[in-house]
């Protein structure tokens, strides 16, 4: 979308068809309006394991937070919907409106007037919140961009690993309490985004660097008050995957040092 719209936040499994028709009436009326119309995972694969990234990512037909954050950060305002599953998804850590939270505080920090929140209490969108939300949106796209910090290099403080050290395993997934979100584009390269400012890296290869500790645009730590992730306990199969991937590695560091410097001792 090159013109400026607005973007919903909302409870999938229950508001979809209510998110759907408001976008549509509001677009009617000249304000543009976004929402994730799908949300898929593996058939086999239950929602607490989607959402924690708990199977082989590989088998992942969409990466959803990523799909809504780069919408979000191009976004003028957002309409928060609210019912009771929506209140109970963004009370649940690692659910999906949980984890929208931090990138709706960004923009309502920058100008409450951004931000709506709507108690769904009927089927349908009646006339009278639709021309209200229509009223809004255009005062609201009409408002500058959100500002955001220029960065030249968004992978500038990237974090060198190394094979030895912490690794972000492919199979793996970002904590749901991190502040980025991991990309997975193949089996290794990944990017991430600031789940507050939409930040987005370059591609880097897993193993070789980690994401700062914190947003090097917004310094967005992740949410307040959460326990560090507890350590990955690889299985036998990871842990031969990852000595051969480590000796390939280092046979590949030393014909490349040979080849640059052929009288280098090894």
């Amino acid at each position: 979308m090159s013109e400026p719209f607005i973007a919903f936040s909302y409870h999938f499994a229950t508001d979809y068809e209510f998110v759907r028709e408001l976008a549509t009436f509001l677009t009617a009326r000249g304000v543009r309006a976004w929402f994730l119309d799908k949300l898929s995972k593996p058939d086999d694969v239950s929602m607490e394991q989607y959402l924690g990234g708990l199977f082989d990512w590989r088998r992942e037909p969409q990466n959803w937070h990523a799909t809504y954050l780069s919408k979000l950060c191009h976004a003028a305002g957002i309409i928060v919907v609210l019912g009771a599953e929506a209140n109970e998804s963004r009370q649940s850590v690692g659910r999906g409106m949980w984890r929208e939270r931090a990138a709706i505080e960004f923009f309502e920090a920058d100008n409450p007037l951004r931000v709506r929140e709507i108690v769904r209490a009927t089927e349908r969108p009646e006339e009278a919140l639709v021309t209200d939300l229509a009223d809004w949106g255009r005062r609201v796209i009409a408002l500058p961009p959100v500002l955001r910090q220029r960065l030249d290099n968004a992978d500038r403080e990237n974090r060198p690993t190394g094979l030895t050290g912490p690794m972000q395993l492919p199979e793996l997934k970002s904590y749901a309490t991190a502040w980025y979100e991991l990309v997975r584009l193949d089996l290794y390269d990944v990017e991430w985004h600031c789940r507050r400012c939409g930040l987005q890296s370059g591609n880097y290869a897993f193993g070789e660097q980690a994401p700062p500790p914190r947003c090097p645009r917004c310094a967005f730590a992740g949410y307040e008050g959460a326990a560090p992730p507890a350590e990955v306990v690889l299985n036998a199969r990871e842990s031969e995957t990852l000595r051969k991937i480590e000796d390939a590695w280092q046979r590949l560091r030393q014909r490349l040092k040979e080849r640059s410097d052929p009288g280098a001792p090894e």
